[in-house]
């Protein structure tokens, strides 16, 4: 059976090698997709838990302090925060050594389970309680007790990009309680 066929210069493949053609081609193309990990990762927080694990996949190895998780986590995770008072942890951030309670430093969604009247992220008076960077988001928590000599000692958000919902800001001080870079407030 000849496997080729010439129309007008041109070579053309008969049905038995186009077909192992495409199914190699069919097979090489599915490949890279099978290496890719589609779905994000959930990492958990418990101030009360009593065996915290890493990575801190499941409530049984919850973090006890929102940073550890946020450490851990890969942009595009999401930190599940449980009811309580978080009032440890924390670290500063490239550029600015005002320690945070948390610093959000890569593209995450942080949320309470039920709400700022349950978890709050308190600064002690003494740390900026939330740094957060681009891509970032906050949602659920009272934000308390924030100090910062400089922007923001209950938030701060480096950009547009950060978003901010469902919170209780209150109590914070420094020359603004929040500090929002280049920003617009929405009601």
């Amino acid at each position: 059976m000849n496997m080729k066929t010439r129309i007008k210069g041109q070579t053309l493949l008969t049905r038995p090698r186009a077909g192992r053609l495409l199914a190699t081609i069919a097979l090489c193309s599915l490949l890279p997709l099978s290496a890719v990990n589609v779905s994000a990762g959930v990492h958990y927080v418990d101030v009360n838990s009593t065996n915290a694990t890493l990575p801190y996949l499941s409530w049984a190895t919850a973090a006890t302090n929102i940073q550890d998780a946020v450490d851990v986590a890969v942009a595009g995770d999401e930190i599940v925060v449980t009811n309580g008072i978080y009032a440890t942890g924390g670290r500063a951030t490239v550029g600015d050594t005002t320690t945070n309670r948390v610093a959000v430093d890569k593209p995450l969604i942080v949320r309470s389970v039920d709400g700022p009247q349950f978890t709050t992220l308190d600064g002690g008076g003494s740390v900026r309680c939330v740094y957060l960077t681009n891509g970032a988001s906050l949602s659920g928590f009272t934000v308390t007790n924030g100090f910062a000599r400089f922007r923001g000692g209950g938030l701060w958000c480096e950009s547009t990009n950060a978003v901010v919902s469902n919170c209780v800001l209150s109590g914070n001080s420094t020359g603004n309680g929040f500090y929002l870079n280049n920003y617009t407030l929405v009601p």
